[in-house]
């Protein structure tokens, strides 16, 4: 069960992995086709055991999670691409206050069309899904997120 959570915390917190693939060519492509859908059956199975959806409501929740997904992909990439920038700034001892003034506002930025997706999302879940089951997800990601950070810290498999 705890392999089966970090999977959905991997693919609910951080699913910009699927989209490039670490293998180039059919390999890489049919690696990621394989995770990508071993991860979405994981996804059906928690919102089903977790949350307690039955499969019309799961299927309409996975729906609405896909439909985000692109655009948070590409916003979390802006994100680490800004962080990278700033951090290469700071390790070069730069003084050039306008590419750190550019990083941060990419960073800004990315980080508003974040929250900004993620409370468009969290809208029209929530005109499928009942207080208690928004609540059982929401706390069910954070309990992903958690994991996943503890893990790729090494400090072991999740509680």
């Amino acid at each position: 069960m705890r392999a089966l959570f970090l999977l959905l915390a991997v693919l609910l917190v951080s699913s910009g992995a699927l989209a490039q693939p670490k293998g180039k060519g059919p390999k890489g492509e049919e690696r990621r086709a394989k995770m990508e859908e071993r991860l979405n059956q994981i996804r059906g199975r928690v919102l089903r055991e977790k949350v307690g959806l039955d499969e019309a409501k799961a299927k309409q929740v996975e729906q609405i999670l896909n439909k985000y997904e692109p655009e948070r992909v590409k916003q979390r990439q802006a994100v680490r691409e800004s962080a990278k920038a700033l951090s290469e700034l700071i390790d070069k001892d730069s003084n050039d206050q306008k590419a750190y003034e550019r990083a941060l506002l990419g960073m800004r930025t990315a980080d508003k069309k974040l929250a900004e997706l993620r409370d468009k999302e969290l809208q029209e879940l929530a005109k499928v899904l009942t207080p208690k089951q928004q609540a059982k997800l929401v706390i069910s990601i954070r309990q992903m997120r958690r994991a996943v950070g503890r893990r790729m810290r090494g400090e072991g498999p999740p509680h």
